[in-house]
């Protein structure tokens, strides 16, 4: 059998679990029945175990028929002898007469049902359209075995656990790895491959980022997302990249926080950098402490132990920090106390009102100012009228790996995060149509933390520098000694 370059590199990988982001009509249900028979035979032919239990996993029986239609016609074309079991809306079975291996389909309407005996492998199907629950129960039954998992299926908005896997175990994070297999790798629908007319022809009819991913089996940015300029790739990197870190000992740290009870308490250690050139200061975050269910008094000892606390002398907060709040005094006064018994220092608070769409420019405008030129065009100037896209003397904002977390997604507070700016939405009307200037106040801890101080250091548009002295008076308490 003749594989192509993503099938063969699916099947080679040595990993437990695989997730193989498969554009449509590119074979997936193939490579994932290939992947079993495989397994089968080496089982039984190199570590002589007739006993193994598969199972093909779908929304319904249904969906995972494909599979067990692939496995069969391959059992059929080497001559060896099965019983295939295909009752309608139930699960099909593959059983041999000469061992008591056994291939069934499972529904996953309910994730409990993967149950009975350990399995040696596991297939998800279409698993985008699966929860979570699913993956992380199938990784429980072949635990035993020490087997392995097949993650297979086509992005959809549903399946943003599938979005956030191909995300961070791109990125090497993950505990599996991930694969491509577009649409044009089946070489058998598609003979011109990437060149075939009706790939050519598909690219054309659709959106450049509906085709990267559902024809290219390559993850794209929701079209409502708020914070489109963000891109991993452009904003996240170290600032002393032979240090592996970013934090700059010598220079301040001003605390950008967005104080929360019900939703994230997301604090940002921030240090602004003289960029050079004749160009604005460019903003990094060093540091972030994003916790869930925390009080202010938790969070600010979290903050007070970091290596960077001694340098902190003042906090950009939103302005309702200022209110009292019936569960104790207003955030400011508790930060200004006690910031001061727990480091000594005096901690001034800057905490005025932001106008909503001022604070997401200001922000937008940092990020799309980090990109190069060449990219930015390509990517946000596709009619080609815009002579620039990028303000080279305006300020930017980049973040250090340790950061990015509660931004980018990751491993935040002990748990898996897709990241505010993947999360994030912008209203959308009853047709669908995406409301750009209403974002929903959902997912936004962090991103509000970075619009109140970005707009107090730069200004509207990025446009304001500090040696204006336009700057909001600064929240202080003084002690009695």
């Amino acid at each position: 059998m003749r594989l192509h370059g993503s099938q063969e590199a699916v099947l080679k990988s040595r990993a437990r679990y695989k997730q193989v982001r498969g554009g449509w009509r590119a074979g997936k249900s193939f490579i994932a029945a290939l992947a079993l028979y495989v397994d089968m035979g080496w089982r039984e032919v190199v570590r002589k175990v007739y006993t193994d239990l598969y199972g093909v996993v779908g929304d319904s029986y249904r969906m995972a028929e494909e599979e067990m239609r692939h496995l069969h016609g391959m059992l059929e074309a080497m001559g060896i002898p099965h019983e295939f079991h295909t009752p309608v809306n139930q699960s099909w079975r593959i059983r041999f007469p000469h061992k008591g291996t056994e291939v069934v389909t499972l529904t996953a309407a309910d994730a409990t049902k993967i149950a009975s005996r350990p399995y040696r492998g596991m297939v998800l199907a279409e698993a985008a359209q699966l929860g979570e629950a699913v993956y992380l129960n199938a990784k429980g039954r072949v635990l035993q075995t020490r087997g392995w998992v097949l993650i297979e299926g086509t992005f959809e908005e549903a399946g943003a656990w599938f979005y956030q896997m191909a995300e961070e175990w791109a990125k090497g994070t993950g505990e599996g790895e991930t694969f491509a297999l577009p649409t044009w790798s089946n070489l058998v629908l598609f003979p011109g491959g990437r060149d075939d007319p009706a790939i050519v022809a598909a690219e054309r009819e659709f959106p450049p980022d509906v085709f990267l991913e559902k024809f290219g089996g390559e993850p794209q940015k929701r079209s409502d997302r708020v914070m489109k300029y963000a891109d991993e790739r452009v904003h996240v990197r170290h600032r002393f990249p032979n240090l592996k870190r970013s934090y700059d000992p010598d220079l301040p740290v001003t605390l950008f926080c967005d104080p929360g009870t019900t939703h994230a308490y997301a604090v940002l250690a921030v240090q602004f950098v003289d960029a050079g050139g004749g160009r604005a200061v460019d903003t990094w975050v060093v540091d972030a402490v994003y916790r869930w269910g925390r009080t202010t008094e938790q969070v600010m000892e979290e903050c007070a132990a970091r290596e960077w606390a001694g340098n902190v002398s003042e906090m950009v907060m939103d302005f309702a920090g200022r209110q009292q709040r019936s569960e104790g005094p207003p955030n400011v006064e508790q930060w200004a106390k006690g910031w001061r018994a727990l480091t000594g220092r005096p901690l001034f608070i800057h905490a005025e009102p932001v106008p909503l769409a001022a604070g997401y420019d200001v922000h937008q405008r940092c990020l799309l100012n980090a990109w190069e030129e060449v990219d930015a065009q390509r990517v946000f100037n596709r009619d080609g009228r815009l002579r620039r896209v990028t303000n080279e003397l305006g300020p930017r904002l980049y973040f250090d790996p340790a950061a990015a977390g509660p931004l980018f997604g990751g491993l935040v507070d002990g748990q898996r995060y897709r990241g505010e700016y993947n999360l994030h939405r912008a209203k959308r009307t009853r047709e669908g149509a995406v409301v750009r200037d209403v974002p929903l106040d959902i997912d936004n801890d962090a991103i509000k933390a970075l619009n109140y101080g970005l707009y107090w250091r730069y200004g509207a548009f990025g446009d304001r520098t500090r040696l204006l002295g336009f700057e909001a008076v600064p929240w202080v308490m003084e002690l009695a000694r």
